[in-house]
């Protein structure tokens, strides 16, 4: 009798493993799905918006390292031609410079992070949310800049409330994703495409005299390691577990 109760629970624990291999393989397949899409149609009006966002991310990452220097912020503006500008007085140049891939990075990590908690995310969609209606009143200029910081700040309250779980799981890891993708196209851009475009990097260059390659490729190590670890994060909780 003990003897056939421990076959049958050696039985259960091997099918227990079986499901979690597979929910963490089905899990892993979606998350691979999302960056093939996001790829075939980043240079689409679906991902457009999430570019718009995330430069608006950038932008208030800026803002946030000018505050926490002694700096203030003057405006904040995006354009529809995906370009943005933070212009500040005093605060650590450098600081500021260097804030905004790793902000926008940051703020696409946490929301997509937290889509496996539906607790969580309801918070951190929720003071994301503030952060842009702050943002908003005070210091953003132009129809691009206001239309995206009020249209994610509506989704980002509705989603999590409103929204079916596993809808709004999706959601914030494509938007979370893109934001980490999006950081690595627009360092390559910044590096090697645009050399008369004034860059992040540049910008650097002329406070540090460290050539603007150099800031340009810490960053996509950076946020390289961070989509790894986000796609090792899912493989992790696997499809179940995103609740």
């Amino acid at each position: 009798m003990a003897k056939s109760k421990n076959t049958k629970n050696t039985k259960r624990k091997t099918r227990a493993k079986s499901n979690k291999g597979q929910d963490k393989n089905f899990e892993l397949m979606i998350i691979a799905g999302i960056v093939i899409f996001t790829i075939l149609f980043w240079d689409t009006i679906i991902i457009y918006p999430v570019k718009l966002f995330v430069i608006l991310l950038h932008e208030i990452s800026h803002a946030f390292a000018a505050f926490f220097t002694g700096g203030k912020v003057d405006v904040i503006k995006i354009n529809y031609y995906l370009g943005g500008v933070t212009v500040t007085e005093g605060g650590n140049r450098f600081l500021i410079a260097f804030a905004g891939y790793l902000g926008s990075l940051f703020f696409g990590s946490v929301l997509y992070v937290s889509a496996y908690n539906q607790k969580l995310s309801k918070y951190i969609c929720t003071t994301i949310a503030i952060i842009l209606l702050i943002f908003t009143a005070n210091l953003l200029q132009g129809s691009a800049t206001v239309f995206a910081s009020l249209f994610f700040a509506a989704l980002l309250i509705l989603s999590p409330r409103y929204f079916n779980k596993k809808v709004h799981s999706y959601l914030m890891k494509t938007i979370g994703m893109i934001s980490s993708l999006y950081v690595l196209t627009d360092i390559k851009e910044d590096i090697l495409s645009n050399s008369d475009r004034i860059t992040d990097a540049k910008l650097l260059e002329g406070i540090s005299g460290i050539p603007a390659i150099v800031f340009g490729l810490v960053w996509l190590i950076i946020s390289a390691a961070v989509v790894f670890l986000l796609i090792r994060h899912s493989y992790g909780k696997g499809f179940k577990s995103s609740k």
